[in-house]
């Protein structure tokens, strides 16, 4: 009777391999194991937030929580005189109504005697799908404080559309063809779907002939929100005040890495890694020209983002290397002097819409979150004295000049209108700034036609 039982056992096990072949069937025990997806008719809301002060840290939509996991274990006497031996494994069920669940199960053997398995995990997808013993029934958000217990809800309902996808047929609108979902990539934005062969030749063309602008949804729709996001970038400046979340915005690929890495080969995808950094970094550069620096070590040259656009001390993230943002030398302390802080990089524009405007402003907020606070108020003051120092130089009493060969700012203490450059040793003149001819300077003051004829002595100032 015994060896009876068992045929019994396995002929149900082999049904039930065919029905469900995701499921572990162990002939030996007899034992089955099945995970049971649970898609919630409802969509629910959960918000991850800070113990402390009740602050919404993080929020999503979820369709699915993680699956339930049945195990059912074949004694001797089944079917006719003894249940399955039934055990639940699930995260969101608290364990009373695990035991009421497979009191139900067992209640439901009571009323055949006979083999029953498939009709228990038919009872339980039905009454997954009626939300009967669904822990979140209700309209409220799910509130969790632990940070690993939010990702996980992520994660569990990513894997279950992912099961979903792959099992389902979809149309691919490049080669108008129908692929199961195993063989086709998903855009999370838009929704848009396409067979993975497809995506992998117009992708990996694109990045060998160094357009890495085209990877992307290739819907035309797609195509002219990425077009138009730059410019939408350029309008939130003041909402960015923080590197990390700048980061996020400029250097995120419209396509995700993971996605990529799938339908790629490696030297493709790193190819594409190294040219769209290239590409966004040149654009940040325009326009926050003071947040972008490019690491000055030949062997490195790594294109990042400033933390602390104020300090001068800069460490490039990827060789370590300690420099100075100004000179570009190695780190040398901030006692040490360098070159002027205005450089010719920041046009006379931007700094006269910084002293023309009140602190406080929106102008001075989005100039000094470009190029710095304390990097805009230093050039501003050297450019102010700068000015003050050509109009001293431009007026009519003053003897200064600059040489016209070097700039350096001359001053005549003595002497008559032909000066000499202390530095470069060239030949000008002082009353128009024309640069001499070095084989004959006077010619200038001799020549009819100059308009400086006959005003070498002029303004003669007496040696002492």
């Amino acid at each position: 009777m015994p060896e009876i039982r068992n045929v019994i056992a396995l002929e149900e096990l082999e049904t039930l391999a065919s029905i469900y072949p995701e499921a572990i069937i162990n002939r030996n025990q007899p034992q089955v194991d099945i995970e049971l997806s649970a898609a919630l008719q409802t969509p629910l809301i959960i918000k991850l937030i800070n113990i402390s002060n009740d602050k919404i840290l993080r929020e999503a939509t979820i369709n699915h929580l993680s699956p339930l996991n049945v195990k059912f274990i074949l004694p001797e006497k089944y079917p006719e005189t003894e249940p399955p031996i039934i055990s639940i494994e699930c995260s969101w069920i608290k364990d009373s109504n695990k035991k009421r669940i497979i009191s139900e199960l067992q209640d439901l053997w009571e009323s055949y005697h006979d083999m029953i398995i498939f009709t228990l995990i038919d009872h339980l997808q039905t009454e997954m799908e009626m939300n009967t013993f669904n822990e979140f029934v209700s309209n409220e958000p799910l509130i969790l404080t632990s940070p690993e217990k939010f990702e996980k809800f992520i994660e569990n309902d990513s894997k279950a559309q992912i099961k979903i996808f792959k099992s389902q047929t979809f149309f691919c609108e490049i080669c108008q063809e129908e692929r199961k979902g195993d063989s086709m990539t998903k855009f999370d934005d838009c929704s848009h779907t396409y067979c993975n062969d497809c995506l992998s030749g117009y992708f990996t063309d694109a990045i060998k002939r160094g357009e890495v602008e085209n990877i992307h949804c290739p819907n035309f729709e797609c195509t002219k929100k990425i077009v138009n996001s730059w410019g939408n970038l350029t309008k939130d400046l003041n909402s960015l005040a923080e590197v990390k979340l700048l980061e996020t915005r400029v250097f995120q690929s419209p396509v995700d890495i993971e996605i990529l890495s799938n339908i790629l080969d490696p030297e493709i995808l790193d190819r594409f890694i190294l040219l769209f950094r290239r590409q966004q970094f040149d654009k940040i550069s325009k326009l926050f020209p003071n947040r972008t620096v490019e690491c000055p070590r030949s062997s490195c040259q790594n294109q990042f983002l400033r933390k602390q656009d104020d300090d001068m001390l800069v460490i490039c993230p990827s060789c370590k290397f300690a420099f100075c943002y100004k000179c570009k030398h190695s780190w040398h302390g901030y006692q040490n002097i360098c070159s002027s802080v205005v450089t010719e990089s920041l046009p006379n524009d931007i700094l006269e819409d910084w002293i023309n405007s009140d602190p406080g402003s929106a102008t001075r907020i989005k100039l000094g979150f470009a190029y710095g606070k304390r990097f805009m108020q230093l050039a501003a003051n050297e450019y102010i004295a700068q000015k003050l120092f050509e109009e001293a130089i431009n007026s009519s009493d003053s003897e200064m000049n600059r040489c016209p060969n070097c700039s350096l700012v001359i001053e005549r203490l003595s002497g008559c209108n032909k000066m000499t450059c202390s530095r470069c040793r060239s030949f000008f003149c002082n009353i128009c700034g024309l640069l001499l001819n070095p084989k004959e300077p006077y010619f200038h003051f001799n020549d009819p036609e100059s308009s400086c004829f006959g005003k070498l002595f002029v303004g003669l100032i007496d040696g002492e």
